[in-house]
């Protein structure tokens, strides 16, 4: 029974699999971007990747005579 059931989510995953890679290929053929979308960088070079990172925010103990 075990085998069974097995083997059908084996081949159901294998149809899965193959309808993502249709997908993936039409929206390449489309001309989509496909992927995460870059951060912003705002020039800081700072821990974040540029999203606003602010040093004063940080709570480690190493920035605390900055706070002062």
């Amino acid at each position: 029974m075990f085998a069974v059931i097995s083997a059908l989510s084996e081949f159901e995953r294998h149809i899965i699999t193959d309808r993502v890679k249709a997908g993936l290929a039409t929206a390449r053929a489309k001309g989509k971007k496909l992927g995460r979308p870059p951060l912003p960088l705002d020039g800081h070079g700072g821990p974040g990747g540029g999203l606003g990172w602010n040093p004063r925010s940080c709570k480690a103990p190493q920035y605390w005579p900055a706070l002062l």
